[in-house]
């Protein structure tokens, strides 16, 4: 924020770069700062250690890969996920129902 000579605030904006066009700078290319796996950007993992590199370990999983195994390890009964995917508060993926 700066102020004007009339002693009102104004706020300074400057555009941003979007995530979509982050990875083609050649900064971040040059420190690994994105990671393609299966076909899509992701930021790479940080912190990153010289003697102990992360890595990323698989790719996106689809909406709902997971959701019956998750409720199930929440405990929740085979009915009740039945019933919750039914009346659509919970969606798994055609894999997992």
């Amino acid at each position: 924020m700066s102020g004007s000579a009339d002693g009102r605030q104004r706020c300074l904006l400057c555009s941003g770069v979007d995530d979509g066009r982050g990875a083609q700078y050649e900064a971040n290319k040059a420190r690994s700062v994105y990671t393609e796996v299966a076909g899509l950007t992701h930021p790479s993992p940080a912190p990153r250690f010289l003697r102990t590199p992360s890595a990323i370990q698989h790719g996106t999983r689809a909406l709902g890969a997971d959701t019956v195994s998750v409720l199930k390890a929440s405990g929740i009964g085979d009915g009740a996920i039945q019933e919750l995917l039914a009346n659509g508060a919970a969606q798994a993926s055609d894999s997992e129902e």
